[in-house]
């Protein structure tokens, strides 16, 4: 057992060294995925040139809070495995691993690993920058919101499943006309 603790201790190092050799490379991929922060800043724009400062009861600051989260996610969910072992099988250069006696994937697993560790310092710095440039709320809620939620919710699982109490499905006052008709 202790062998394979040595070979995956090397094998993440070696890993970990070529990610962080790249590290430019890694931040450039994490700002490339910024089509929800540019979708936030046009919410948040048309928010606040209405009179009231809201869309449909939605503060500035509440769609700050949910692109933000989407983004975060989405950062948290890349996965370019299949891309290399696409371009492994396209070039070969699969085959002659595949006759080494460690299995390749276990390759790619330690690189992805070693990303994750690389990615997690500039994602925690552009997140908690995003967060206090645009003034989004992580840990309680305002508005219309407060009283559906409680003041004590994280605002990540409304990324997913909206601001809805009953889960993924709008229903209420902020559902579409076409969605209730078709929901019921």
């Amino acid at each position: 057992m202790r062998w394979l603790w040595h070979k995956v201790r090397v094998l993440f190092a070696t890993r970990f060294a070529e990610m962080a050799e790249y590290r430019a490379e890694v931040v450039i991929w994490m700002l490339s995925g910024t089509l929800s922060i540019v979708m936030m800043l046009v919410w948040m724009a048309q928010a606040q040139s209405r009179p009231d400062g809201t869309v449909n009861g939605y503060a500035p600051a509440e769609f700050a809070t949910y692109f933000i989260s989407t983004w975060f996610v989405s950062q948290l969910l890349v996965v370019w495995v299949a891309w290399e072992l696409d371009l492994e099988i396209r070039q070969g250069l699969l085959s002659p691993k595949l006759l080494r006696p460690m299995d390749p994937m276990w390759h790619h697993y330690a690189s992805h690993v070693a990303e994750r560790f690389i990615r997690i310092l500039p994602m925690l710095t552009l997140l908690g920058l995003m967060t206090w440039l645009s003034g989004a709320q992580f840990t309680g809620s305002s508005g219309p919101t407060r009283r559906r939620w409680g003041s004590r919710r994280w605002a990540l699982p409304r990324a997913f499943c909206g601001n809805t109490p009953s889960g993924c499905w709008p229903s209420g006052p902020r559902a579409t006309p076409a969605f209730r008709n078709w929901s019921g």
